[in-house]
């Protein structure tokens, strides 16, 4: 229990890394033929890590089987 609180901040502060960077283009890296694309890493942020219950897709869990 005394962790939760932990948990829901860096939930929290990892949503609003995902707004930032998704609002900010100046955050962007450049990619193929210089097109500026979101950074490595990006697509594996979900809240609470998909629970362990399937993959981070652009901020959205696609979940295993049976979840």
């Amino acid at each position: 229990e005394d962790a939760v609180w932990s948990q829901v901040a860096i939930a929290n502060i990892r949503q609003q890394c995902l707004i930032v960077i998704n609002i900010n283009t100046d955050l962007w890296i450049l990619g193929d033929n210089d097109v500026p694309r979101l950074p490595d890493g990006v697509d594996k942020l979900c809240p609470n890590d998909c629970s362990n219950n399937g993959n981070c897709s652009f901020g959205n869990c696609m979940c295993y089987g049976g979840f």
